[in-house]
Formats: structure tokens, C-alpha cells, sequence
């Protein structure tokens, strides 16, 4: 029974710690314009640091630059290859910081549903 619960404490543990979420402000249209300009700024989870931020955006600098303010945790992220193919590679960048929903305009999204959605184009 022991085992069990503890079983059970991490696994709670472990899909607390990894299902985060981001947050975009902005409205359906402001989003439109945002894949225009190619410029997006998600609020990260407040867990992140800017040495996961540094870790995980070397990866992708051939697609986006992204500055990270670490105290209100915005990562900035400007396109360089602003296609869809290019923008798809941004919910690589938030998966790799173990970010699977977004919250924009008063609903959560899945990565892949946010993209479809409002960065597709």
C-alpha cells in the first residue's frame, strides 16, 4: 500500500510539474497582426528561469530570436523565417520548455490547437 501511494505522489508530482502553461494577451485580430509583423510575446510559467530560456533557444536561431525578461517572465519572440513552417517551429520552442497549453483570449489551448488556430496564418 506504501508503494502505492507513493506511486500515486509522484505521479501527480510528475504531470504537475511538467503540463505548464503559457498566456498571450491579445484578441483573435491582434494575433493576426502579430503573425504579420512576426513578432509574438508569450508570458512563460513563473517556474521557468532564463537559463531553460538560453538552453532551449540556441536550437532554434535560424527560425526566431527570442528575448526573456526574467522578472515578468515575457519571452519575445521575433521571426525570422516568419512562414507558417517557421512560426510551427515555435511550439517546438515552448514544448522544449515544457509548456503544452496556451491561454489566449479566456480559453486554453493545446500547442498544436494555438498554432492552427491564430499562427498558421
Amino acid at each position: 500500500m506504501k508503494k502505492f501511494i507513493a506511486l500515486t505522489f509522484v505521479a501527480m508530482f510528475g504531470l504537475t510539474t511538467f503540463a505548464q502553461s503559457a498566456s498571450v494577451e491579445g484578441t483573435p485580430e491582434t494575433m493576426k497582426e502579430n503573425v504579420k509583423q512576426g513578432v509574438f510575446t508569450f508570458e512563460m510559467p513563473t517556474t521557468i528561469s532564463t537559463d531553460e530560456v538560453d538552453r532551449t533557444r540556441k536550437y532554434y536561431v535560424d527560425y526566431f530570436t527570442v528575448d526573456f525578461n526574467e522578472e515578468t517572465k515575457a519571452a519575445v519572440i521575433k521571426m525570422i523565417d516568419n512562414s507558417p513552417e517557421g512560426r510551427r517551429v515555435v511550439t517546438r520552442f515552448l514544448l522544449s520548455n515544457k509548456v503544452s497549453t496556451v491561454a489566449f483570449n479566456g480559453s486554453n489551448y493545446k500547442i498544436t490547437e494555438f498554432y492552427d488556430s491564430f499562427m498558421k496564418d
